[in-house]
């Protein structure tokens, strides 16, 4: 898509969220082991499964007028298959529902 960020309007309880690369932040267990975000473990048997998945984070770049705990520059976690992939001037952004991120990183 040829739409610049800033022409956008969100509507309703719409979020657009810019998604971390994996590089840009980790996450430490509580073993002390960094695992980049979004990287997929390859299990023994060959299956992927959501267990073996590290949970995606992101910022929050834009929300719609009915959005009540989500605002512009929070960082949320969200499940591996939610919202829609968007391409804006090439960067990807994803588009889902206030209630889709499981949680708020403070």
């Amino acid at each position: 898509m040829n739409i610049k960020i800033e022409q956008i309007e969100m509507l309703g309880n719409r979020i657009l969220i810019k998604p971390d690369t994996a590089k840009e932040h980790e996450i430490i267990t509580a073993g002390g082991l960094v695992t980049a975000t979004g990287k997929q473990i390859q299990s023994r048997d060959g299956i992927q499964s959501m267990e073996d998945m590290d949970i995606p984070t992101g910022i929050v770049v834009a929300t719609g007028d009915e959005c009540i705990k989500l605002k512009v520059g929070d960082r949320v976690m969200f499940s591996p298959f939610s919202g829609k992939k968007l391409v804006f001037q090439l960067d990807t952004y994803l588009l889902m529902s206030e209630p889709e991120p499981v949680l708020k990183i403070k």
